[in-house]
């Protein structure tokens, strides 16, 4: 696999057993047989062989999951999204920045929101699901997974042996990252009031440059091994978890929460106004379960030790920690040693998958300017891989921001 990796740039990703299996019986009341012959589709989403209808991003027609960092931004500014006006309910409206006296507030805020946000996703889930048996059955399909023809039920319908659904979350690395700038910031150090920090936000940090350099350098970053900032991330991923384990649907009582999102978080950022991270409106905002672009500048063992601050094996619709690797440290044998060490005791500390650029940022900009030279470099993007070249200038430079790592 490191040999691929060093070839080919942008593959394998590489998963660990040792956590899937034993979360597959915990959390989908899988055999044991049925769990070790479990499967990968898509990017990285987790199956049964067969056997399983699991719809891990929700079904065909809703997608069930949320924008991390918008529901944070609403919970600090009123219920009111400063990107396009759009506002929750009275109800859930918690004041503004400058109202929340403690970080306590704060979360408070910033849960209702996520809740109802989970909450009206999982809905419009539960509503197309409800409807697929009498206007979308898969009778090729049924015919062909285990437990259909014994219950005489479309997969649809909850006829497989397992059923799950689930979601993806990405972003989270910049909302956690969000959430540390504002314990640090403002309640714990008290650098900054409420007032002014929220100030800087809605202007996009134009105006507040000194102030966005202070958090980009001083406030600790998830990715790391800072528990200043990893305490943040686990918050956000428990609460991520409590949340779902509520849901269910017709075909089913299991939602299964994922830390993946191929390549939402370009998407999403065009649509996300400037975080309390320090990121600008419209910029990407962190891909999948990654540190923030950029932000994790203490190595690939310091990655790994923030990233395992959190339970992985709860993830059963799969998981994208993606770290890009400077070609230089794989020249040798020691090198190659070092990477499948360092990734062996990830795995041993409770890591579920990592996937590795084995790249260069000069090398893609060359790509960048003579794009007929490069037209077989491959990337991992974050739950897939693609030639570089065929990429949007969007996606290229997301790539090319993120931290380069040495061994």
């Amino acid at each position: 696999a490191m040999a691929t990796s060093m070839r080919v740039g942008g593959l394998p990703l590489l998963q660990n057993d040792e956590v899937i299996v034993p979360a597959l019986m915990r959390e989908l009341g899988f055999s044991l047989e049925d769990a070790r012959d479990f499967a990968i589709i898509g990017c990285q989403e987790i199956t049964g062989s067969g056997n399983d209808y699991p719809a891990p991003n929700g079904s065909s027609m809703s997608h069930s999951g949320i924008y991390w960092a918008i529901a944070l931004l609403m919970a600090i500014n009123n219920g009111i999204n400063p990107m396009n006006g759009a506002q929750v309910p009275e109800k859930l409206r918690s004041g503004y920045l400058y109202d929340m006296k403690s970080m306590d507030e704060v979360r408070a805020a910033f849960e209702k929101i996520a809740t109802w946000m989970l909450t009206w996703s999982a809905t419009l889930n539960n509503y197309t699901e409800h409807e697929y048996p009498r206007l979308f059955p898969f009778p090729n399909l049924s015919i062909s997974t285990t437990g259909c023809m014994e219950s005489g039920k479309d997969v649809s319908e909850g006829g497989a042996k397992y059923n799950s659904y689930g979601g993806t979350a990405t972003g989270l690395a910049t909302t956690a990252d969000s959430l540390t700038a504002l314990k640090y910031m403002i309640f714990d150090k008290k650098i900054v009031t409420g007032k002014e920090y929220l100030d800087a936000i809605l202007a996009n940090w134009e105006g507040y440059e000194p102030l966005r350099q202070r958090i980009l350098n001083e406030v600790p970053h998830y990715g790391n091994a800072d528990p200043y900032a990893d305490v943040e991330m686990k918050y956000l991923i428990d609460l991520y978890y409590k949340i779902t384990r509520a849901f269910s649907t017709h075909r089913c009582k299991v939602y299964k929460c994922g830390t993946f999102g191929a390549s939402d978080h370009v998407v999403q950022g065009e649509i996300t106004w400037a975080t309390p991270d320090g990121r600008k409106a419209g910029t990407p905002i962190a891909d999948a379960s990654s540190p923030a672009q950029g932000r994790d500048v203490s190595g690939p063992t310091s990655v790994f030790i923030s990233s395992t601050s959190f339970d992985h094996s709860r993830f059963m619709d799969g998981m994208a920690l993606n770290l890009k690797i400077h070609p230089s440290s794989l020249k040798s044998d020691d090198g190659i040693t070092k990477l499948e060490d360092i990734t062996k005791v990830y795995f041993e500390q409770g890591g579920m998958e990592v996937q590795y650029n084995v790249v260069d940022a000069a090398t893609l900009r060359k790509a960048q300017a003579k794009p007929d030279e490069y037209h077989n470099l491959v990337v991992r993007i974050a739950g897939f891989s693609a030639y570089f070249v065929d990429m949007t200038p969007a996606m290229q430079e997301d790539i090319i921001s993120r931290a380069e790592h040495t061994l």
